[in-house]
């Protein structure tokens, strides 16, 4: 998928996916908020946008989490990134 991944142009052409569905997310009030596609086209979108798009979505929550993190205090100074599951 990585592979995949990096075929596709850096945005996804547009194509964004917000990679919340494991259910209830914490950082989000421990809402309910699921996967969401945004901007999909299936007549341009490939598997290799939607691999990047999931990749970007999921570093946006990321830091988005780490924000949250440093507004409590927090200071957060590494992230480690394995192979199969990503974080």
């Amino acid at each position: 998928m990585n592979e995949q991944a990096g075929k596709a142009p850096l945005g996804s052409d547009g194509l964004r996916i917000l990679p919340f569905g494991n259910g209830a997310e914490r950082m989000l009030n421990n809402e309910l908020v699921g996967v969401h596609f945004h901007h999909i086209d299936l007549n341009l979108h490939t598997p290799a946008h939607i691999f990047r798009a999931v990749q970007e979505g999921i570093a946006c929550a990321f830091r988005y989490g780490v924000d949250i993190m440093r507004e409590n205090g927090m200071s957060p100074k590494i992230i480690r990134a394995g192979k199969a599951n990503l974080f």
